[in-house]
């Protein structure tokens, strides 16, 4: 148990540079959109999936429950739905994002306050861009200088 507890601290100390996504204790889910109503962050999240092949990494929109118990504990809420989806609502910045995986099913994520035509046009595609890097950076234990290569690699296509 202290093995695990310290490799838990470690891994945490290493990602803390990275990034600054909490979870939020809340019982209840908030109405969110998907992200995937905006083509550039579309486009990114299938380029997290294909790296994530390439470097046989998880990429966002794998099943990440593992994962995000690791990272963030257990869920916020489980979901009777066509099957049992786990929710983990998270903050980045004053962001809310309601993160859903499920066995057999993949991650989804969306975003809480913002209207779909909100997120087609752009509002703060940035910040949501950021929180994306961010969480496949935290998922896959990629240190803040490989993160940086790998921007750089995107950056100029290499």
């Amino acid at each position: 148990m202290i093995k695990q507890y310290d490799q838990f601290l470690s891994k945490n100390k290493l990602n803390e540079d990275v990034a600054d996504i909490y979870k939020i204790n809340l019982p209840v889910r908030k109405n969110s959109v998907t992200i995937a109503n905006n083509p550039t962050l579309l486009k990114q999240l299938v380029d997290y999936d294909m790296e994530a092949y390439r470097n046989k990494e998880k990429g966002l929109s794998h099943n990440l429950i593992e994962e995000l118990t690791y990272l963030f504990g257990g869920q916020n809420v489980t979901l009777r739905l066509e099957s049992m989806t786990k929710l983990w609502i998270l903050e980045y910045k004053d962001l809310i994002f309601n993160v859903y995986s499920a066995k057999g099913k993949g991650t989804s994520i969306e975003i809480c306050g913002y209207t779909s035509e909100d997120i087609r046009i752009g509002k703060r595609q940035k910040d949501i861009s950021e929180f994306l890097e961010n969480l496949y950076a935290l998922i896959n234990n990629i240190s803040p200088e490989e993160l940086d290569l790998r921007r750089t690699a995107r950056k100029y296509n290499l």
